[in-house]
């Protein structure tokens, strides 16, 4: 079977962090980002030991401090 490659918005791979953005959160039904192959990726990736982290745009854009907190977090956790 052909080995799967994806490639995630932002990854830190020495802390194997994915920043997912996601887009298309005002489409109906949550656009690309709202099907079974994006899930099948980060399910992936998570039994793979990464950590992955789920952003919108209004995410970003109203809470940057937050996500940034939750960056940070990863990427000391991803250090140790």
């Amino acid at each position: 079977k052909k080995a799967r490659k994806w490639r995630g918005d932002r990854v830190v791979e020495e802390c194997k962090l994915d920043v997912e953005m996601d887009g298309g959160s005002w489409v109906p039904n949550g656009g690309r980002h709202n099907r079974d192959t994006d899930r099948v990726k980060i399910n992936a990736l998570v039994a793979n030991g990464w950590k992955v982290l789920k952003f919108t745009g209004p995410m970003l854009n109203k809470d940057w401090d937050k996500c940034k907190q939750h960056i940070t977090q990863c990427l000391r956790l991803g250090l140790k």
